[in-house]
């Protein structure tokens, strides 16, 4: 299931579609928070919860210096966004 949500969220009308269908959710808002995050000033902290594969990271620029926190119950999801945020050389990852 993780991997299949995983794949999902790289599609954004994918996306969109699958939450409306499956859950009656709007994705468009969470798209626009993510990526309002390419403003978060150097320093700041980002904290996601649950963080998937590092979903949030899309936001951020490459090597844009903030600290990017993330928590999620799935070690598969952790692991992706482990490796998400490796190659966003610059970002501090906990």
């Amino acid at each position: 299931m993780a991997a299949m949500y995983d794949a999902g969220v790289k599609h954004d009308r994918a996306a969109t579609l699958g939450a409306r269908a499956m859950w009656g959710a709007d994705m468009r808002r969470m798209f626009a928070d993510v990526a309002r995050l390419a403003d978060t000033p150097a320093g700041t902290s980002v904290l996601d919860i649950p963080c998937g594969g590092g979903f949030a990271l899309r936001g951020l620029s490459s090597g844009q210096p903030v600290r990017y926190v993330a928590a999620d119950i799935s070690p598969y999801m952790l692991e992706r966004g482990a490796r998400r945020g490796a190659s966003n050389a610059g970002a501090r990852r906990d």
